[in-house]
């Protein structure tokens, strides 16, 4: 991967951080820099929609046999997949040590999830600056 490549996906990981670690902050950062009040569940959706876009400008250069396309690849088409979706309630499930606990959540909670997937799969596979 090109230098500037590594620099844009650091960008993109650093603020799926602070979105996932300070959501509360960023979306009053968007609501002044957009002179909206957008709610929470809107601005998710802005930040899904904004990563969506940023992973496949950085995609669309890298080349096709790379372990950097692959992983970028997924998670754009997995961010891409959640923007187009429209339900309201999510059911999924954790594994642990003690099993399997089934559990619900609404839209909201279920962009910070992938989010928070896309983030630790980028940073987990990927060597971000």
């Amino acid at each position: 991967m090109k230098t500037n490549q590594l620099k844009e996906i650091a960008k993109v990981t650093n603020f799926m951080e602070q979105v996932i670690s300070e959501p509360e902050d960023c979306l009053k950062d968007f609501n002044i820099l957009t002179q909206q009040e957008a709610n929470m569940t809107t601005f998710l959706e802005f930040a899904l929609k904004f990563f969506e876009r940023k992973t496949w400008d950085i995609v669309q250069y890298l080349e096709f046999d790379t372990e950097e396309f692959v992983i970028l690849n997924e998670v754009n088409n997995t961010l891409d997949d959640v923007t187009k979706e429209i339900a309201s309630v999510y059911h999924g499930s954790i594994i642990d040590e003690t099993g399997e606990h089934p559990y619900t959540t609404d839209r909201k909670g279920h962009i910070i999830e992938v989010i928070e997937w896309a983030h630790e799969y980028i940073v987990g596979n990927i060597e971000v600056a």
